[in-house]
């Protein structure tokens, strides 16, 4: 199997010569990053030349690296109804605080105060 290269590049403060240990360090970092992709693009095309195809993301989130979400598995905005904003005014009417009622609806504080500051429970800036 032929072997690739790659250019690292370490861009370092001035002052910083390229044999300091955090130059050292960022250098060789690097290189195992680099060590770690092309041993997974290895196991990739060894997948593949066993009828399992499989992508190096799809790799990468099976061995708990770092790979993008896909647009699918990113959660979905909770959109409340109407009935559902009247349910939390009437628990902020009633003493609940809006922590309680964002983590009771699913939604954020921000939110909750919104819909109080829209149904006349806050106090208008003087």
């Amino acid at each position: 199997m032929s072997k690739k290269s790659m250019k690292i590049t370490v861009k370092a403060p001035r002052g910083l010569k390229l044999n300091d240990p955090i130059v050292v360090k960022a250098t060789q970092a690097a290189q195992a990053v680099i060590d770690e992709v092309s041993d997974l693009s290895e196991t990739v095309k060894a997948l593949q030349a066993k009828g399992i195809n499989m992508t190096l993301s799809e790799l990468l989130s099976r061995r708990g690296g770092s790979a993008q979400k896909s647009p699918a598995s990113r959660s979905k905005r909770t959109v409340l109804t109407a009935a559902q904003k009247k349910e939390v005014a009437a628990a902020l009417k009633s003493g609940a605080t809006a922590a309680a009622v964002a983590d009771q609806f699913g939604v954020s504080t921000a939110t909750v105060n919104n819909i109080k500051r829209s149904a006349g429970l806050t106090k208008p800036r003087k």
